[in-house]
């Protein structure tokens, strides 16, 4: 047997045969474990770069839940020894968190609980911050403005959500809107 031949023209070769680099690949989502997640909101919330190093913000992750997010925090001085402590507002509760070496006080606070929130200025740059609650009053001095500010505003739209959450459950709101 004998075999001939025969001319197979080749294709042109184009640009979509080149191998593909990893600068022509489309971006892949970046999945931020919880703890860097976490500390985006943390600073999206308003929380300066010497509040991101204390213990209690390296430590609020542990705290959170799967499906809550941080809306405000506030970072200062509390009345236990002056050392800082950190209020966060999530989108479910409030949490209290002072950590000393040896002592760690945590509190949960739903916001059914928060009675309001007393704001006073320390200077130019500083504010004083009271979460005043059914359980107990809460309070930061030589807390940064923009997040007492943003915490406050946080705090009170909670607080008519969950109170206009309430009395819609029991009957005696009709619609809230």
């Amino acid at each position: 047997m004998t075999y001939t031949a025969h001319y197979i023209p080749k294709r042109q070769a184009t640009i979509m045969d080149r191998p593909r680099r990893y600068e022509d690949q489309p971006p892949q989502p970046v999945r931020l474990s919880r703890e860097q997640q976490t500390r985006q909101e943390l600073r999206e919330a308003g929380l300066g770069p010497l509040n991101m190093l204390t213990i209690e913000s390296h430590n609020i992750h542990k705290l959170l839940h799967a499906n809550e997010h941080i809306r405000a925090a506030i970072c200062g001085r509390s009345n236990l020894r002056a050392l800082p402590a950190l209020i966060v507002a999530t989108n479910l509760r409030v949490i209290y968190l002072h950590r000393i070496p040896l002592f760690t006080t945590m509190d949960e606070i739903p916001y059914d609980l928060v009675s309001g929130v007393s704001y006073s200025r320390v200077g130019p740059w500083y504010a004083a911050v009271t979460l005043h609650t059914r359980n107990g009053d809460y309070e930061l001095t030589f807390v940064n403005l923009k997040s007492a500010n943003r915490f406050i505003e946080t705090i009170e739209q909670s607080s008519i959500d969950s109170r206009a959450i309430s009395l819609s459950s029991s009957g005696m709101l009709k619609s809230v809107i």
